[in-house]
């Protein structure tokens, strides 16, 4: 789908029901709305059991959305929000959308100059997405194993002699290290890794210049030959 016709969300405010506009619904817009949904309720004190569709039935502008409601709005808005949900999950979405999220995540790796916060925010976003299908997102350990498997060969020869830690002490209890703290402990050798290949970027330029700049002095002050005379012919 074209980005250029791609739904938006816009909220009031806090707590408010959120809007979206006409456009493609896509995994990052539906989420958004579910989050802004739930936001409404908590404000709303509505309790988990009577989170029903009906306050947020026509949040949507989309006149194949809006269409599709309007012609089920009795059914619809009885059902569970969780259940609504899905609905709009199952009739809007490309049918492979959490297939392709899926590939996209396996497939990802760490660009030459790629800060691996971006690369590593990338994976969790998409990750995050799969909240929405069936099966879930994938566990934080695959995603774990995914981005160290895809890292940059600058970081990961960085890393060789660091032992990455696999758990983390809270209070009492030893715990596995969640993904947002492992993916910042690696964000710090590879900010020392791109600062230090940003420096010697920098000396290499420097010499290149001194050195240029050197080879046109010498070339400048270089005894220059006297012309040679015109050549006379003689009859």
């Amino acid at each position: 789908m074209g980005n250029s016709n791609v739904a938006t969300i816009t909220i009031s405010g806090h707590g408010k029901r959120p809007s979206v506009s006409s456009g493609d619904l896509t995994p990052a817009v539906l989420l958004e709305f579910a989050q802004y949904c739930r936001c409404y309720f908590d404000e709303k004190d509505i309790p988990e059991e009577k989170r029903v569709a009906r306050p947020v039935l026509f949040c949507f502008k989309d006149v194949r959305i809006s269409t599709y409601v309007s012609a089920n709005q009795s059914v619809l808005g009885a059902l569970p929000f969780d259940t609504f949900l899905k609905r709009i999950r199952d009739n809007f979405l490309p049918h492979d959308w959490a297939d392709n999220l899926r590939a996209d995540i396996y497939r990802a790796s760490q660009g030459k100059d790629q800060p691996w916060r971006d690369y590593a925010n990338k994976v969790a976003r998409d990750n995050a997405l799969l909240t929405l299908s069936d099966d879930g997102p994938l566990p934080e350990s695959r995603i774990m194993e995914q981005l160290k498997s895809n890292m940059s060969d600058h970081l990961r020869s960085k890393l060789r002699p660091i032992t990455i830690p696999k758990t983390i002490r809270i209070g009492s209890e030893e715990v596995d290290i969640p993904l947002l703290q492992w993916t910042e402990f690696i964000a710090r050798y590879d900010d020392d890794l791109r600062f230090e290949l940003k420096r010697a970027r920098e000396i290499a330029d420097d010499v290149h210049r001194n050195a240029k700049r050197q080879n046109t002095g010498s070339t400048s002050s270089a005894p220059q030959r006297p012309p040679r005379p015109p050549c006379r012919l003689w009859f």
